[in-house]
């Protein structure tokens, strides 16, 4: 994953892509079928997120079940611009009310449950990693950048925060994890 650092994958500026643009307009069409696509194409995106609030894994797969049923009762409403950052707002929301009405408690038992899974686990493993080097908003915008592919307009969005300070954020990350793993201090 040390590779990706440096060249991070890229997806092209702008709105929602054009085949997701179809299944947005399919879906508010009422399309089952357009809405398992946008389900499978952002449903680990979107439990990252949450658990990265909530750090428990049944609260999280149930907020973020929350958030694809509330994001389908609310696609008319959306504006047809920056639809991962729309949905991810959504999760964020639902993730924090989530937060404030449940106990303060990680479950020892959800940390097993999720390291069972591969590649969950590589990647939640990672993030861990990550989260002890960086500060919290560089480790958000450094995790959303590499291992969700996310433009820094749509993190900009996503976090209500201007562009130049997501891109020093990221900049910054990312001169840390250089200097980190090039001392050697893993």
């Amino acid at each position: 994953w040390y590779n990706k650092i440096e060249k991070p994958l890229c997806r092209k500026e702008g709105a929602a892509m054009p085949k997701e643009k179809a299944l947005i307009e399919a879906m508010k069409q009422g399309s089952e079928e357009a809405f398992e696509e946008i389900y499978y194409r952002y449903q680990n995106l979107v439990y990252f997120v949450i658990y990265d609030i909530l750090k428990n894994r049944s609260s999280s797969e149930e907020v973020m079940q929350d958030t694809f049923l509330k994001m389908y009762q609310n696609i008319h409403s959306f504006d047809g611009r920056y639809f991962q950052a729309w949905l991810l707002k959504i999760a964020k929301n639902l993730a924090i009310n989530r937060y404030k009405q449940e106990p303060k408690m990680v479950e020892l038992a959800d940390y097993a449950a999720v390291d069972q899974c591969d590649q969950k686990s590589n990647t939640l493993e990672m993030m861990r990693e990550l989260e002890s080097i960086l500060s919290p908003n560089e480790y958000q915008v450094v995790i959303l950048t590499i291992v969700y592919n996310m433009k820094q307009k749509d993190i900009a969005q996503y976090l209500d925060k201007p562009i130049g300070t997501v891109s020093w954020l990221y900049s910054q990350g990312i001169k840390k994890l250089k200097k980190y793993y090039q001392k050697g201090e893993r």
